[in-house]
């Protein structure tokens, strides 16, 4: 395999992230072939795990027995609306914008939607109906070719721009997690070891709220309910 790099990634991290640090990779050279698979986080852990891949791009849930979590992350989650919407003309955009408009949001109620659905219930804002999609990038389609409004995660939101949709902080923060694992106690190759700290660079130049954490935080945003974002995202 060493003339292979497998690569495994959720899919924002796999849209928003992963082409532009291969572009920007500096010191190494891709080997002859390199592999990229997208998948929900359960996958991406078993791949890595079983040594089909060398690294894997995940967002939450991270601490899975047999993997080092090498890297982890946060930023906001954020609002995307077409160019006309009347929010557009903010720079934050609040919550009570979303009162009674239909919105777009990812199809994961337990998890990503959880917390936005919390912070609505919060504040007694109801929203009109909902559209969820399993990917961000079809959410940010969704908004640009219906209008409504959306609530998704901010790699994909930085990461890949459509004309015609703009990104907006929210006036709530909800945290969207995310880190990088490999097979505990298997050495990286220098090839690997560059892509993660490109896509490291490329998060925190592009994305808006970026946080590098310690890793050995990963297990407890899952298990401690009482930091309030308790939950994986599956994007």
């Amino acid at each position: 395999t060493g003339r292979i790099l497998q690569i495994v990634t959720t899919s924002a991290i796999g849209t928003g992230l992963i082409p532009t640090a291969l572009a920007e990779l500096k010191g190494v050279e891709l080997p002859h072939e390199t592999h990229l698979g997208q998948f929900l986080p359960s996958i991406v852990a078993q791949e890595v795990r079983s040594g089909r891949a060398e690294i894997g791009f995940s967002s939450l849930p991270l601490d899975t027995p047999g993997l080092d979590v090498l890297r982890l992350y946060s930023a906001p989650d954020v609002a995307a609306v077409r160019e006309d919407d009347p929010l557009a003309k903010l720079d934050v955009v609040p919550l009570s914008g979303f009162a009674g408009r239909r919105v777009a949001t990812l199809l994961n109620p337990l998890r990503f939607q959880l917390h936005v659905a919390k912070a609505l219930a919060a504040r007694g804002i109801d929203t009109g109906p909902v559209i969820r999609t399993n990917t961000a990038y079809g959410a940010l389609q969704i908004v640009r070719k219906t209008g409504v409004a959306a609530v998704i995660d901010p790699l994909t939101a930085y990461g890949v721009p459509l004309p015609g949709v703009v990104i907006r902080p929210l006036d709530v923060t909800v945290l969207f997690y995310w880190g990088v694992v490999a097979a505990a106690n298997r050495p990286l190759r220098p090839v690997a070891q560059a892509l993660i700290d490109a896509v490291e660079a490329v998060a925190e130049r592009s994305i808006a709220g970026f946080r590098k954490l310690d890793p050995a935080l990963a297990g407890q945003l899952v298990t401690d309910p009482a930091s309030g974002t308790s939950h994986g995202t599956g994007i």
